[in-house]
């Protein structure tokens, strides 16, 4: 039974530990993927595409895109 136990005990350790890396590893990507969606706004910002086209184009809100304009100093 002891034998049992610590089986099942070691079970749920791999569990938890594979639930933690596998959460890390999400926000990781996510931010590198947010990252990437900032630049390619950022670029589009600096060619000048228009915010409603920048939207289409990015799927953002166009609020979010005004936000993002306005967090680089961007305004035309």
């Amino acid at each position: 039974m002891t034998f049992e136990l610590k089986l099942r005990d070691a079970h749920m350790d791999g569990k938890k530990e594979g639930k933690a890396e596998g959460r890390a590893e999400g926000r990781a990507e996510g931010r590198v993927e947010e990252r990437a969606l900032m630049f390619r706004v950022w670029k589009l910002l600096q060619e000048k595409v228009s915010f409603p086209e920048i939207a289409l184009k990015t799927d953002l809100s166009l609020q979010e895109v005004q936000e993002i304009a306005q967090g680089y100093g961007i305004a035309y």
